[in-house]
């Protein structure tokens, strides 16, 4: 019975050498580099890739132990991921813009972050894009009162929709509005403007989408996404 159960404790010893060093361990090293990131977008993914570099660091660490403790395999399939998660292919498809002549209107998009209460320096970023109309979120009361005195001046037409849960907007405009609506976005608010230019009105709509940190903000974000290209087709 000892001996037995000394075979036993070696085969089980031999099958976790086999997982932990070996082409076992490191093909699934690469298959998790790999699915962070090549794979689509579904919720988990998308989360999991908003920590890059995180896991490049630990793939890292993994490989530093691994080759430290003779696992080859795996020390050289850490670092193949750590590689490949810190400069990880791009994502964003370019569209081809034609130069059509001189821009109608110069639009600047900004995030004030609504805990961030570096109001001048938020104030003079804005003045330094030197853009004709200016749309801003996450503005809370205390931002919308900072924007307004910050940049009413330059920017006498604007329209604020404060709120205190980081979804307030904001549009500050060089330009007249001939008509600003506020218009639902399932739980959130988007502003719908037309803006005169000397060619003829121009649309603009600002938008701060669902931030997608649950599975239910998820769903919602992209209820969101399919409700406004249905306003822009229908524009």
């Amino acid at each position: 019975y000892p001996h037995a159960r000394t075979e036993h404790e070696r085969m089980i010893r031999k099958l976790l050498s086999r997982w932990t060093d070996g082409p076992v361990a490191a093909g699934l090293l690469l298959a998790f580099g790999c699915a962070l990131a090549f794979a689509p977008d579904p919720f988990l993914f998308m989360i999991a890739r908003a920590f890059l570099w995180q896991w490049a660091l630990c793939a890292l660490v993994i490989g530093a132990f691994a080759f430290f403790t003779r696992r080859w395999w795996s020390g050289a399939a850490a670092v193949l991921v750590a590689v490949l998660l810190a400069f990880p292919p791009q994502r964003t498809v370019q569209a081809e813009v034609t130069d059509r002549g001189e821009a109608l209107v110069r639009v600047a998009q900004m995030n004030v972050f609504q805990p961030n209460d570096d109001h001048d320096e938020v104030i003079a970023a804005a003045i330094a894009t030197n853009a004709d109309v200016i749309s801003f979120q996450e503005v809370s009361p205390i931002w919308a009162s900072v924007l307004q005195q910050g940049l009413a001046a330059r920017y006498p037409y604007h329209r604020l929709v404060a709120r205190n849960n980081c979804y307030g907007i904001a549009l500050f405009s060089r330009l007249p509005f001939l008509r600003v609506d506020v218009l639902p976005l399932q739980r959130r608010s988007m502003l719908c403007a037309e803006v005169a230019t000397p060619a003829g009105p121009v649309r603009l709509l600002s938008v701060h989408a669902t931030s997608p940190g649950s599975y239910g903000h998820y769903k919602e974000r992209n209820a969101q996404l399919e409700e406004l290209a249905s306003v822009v087709n229908a524009s």
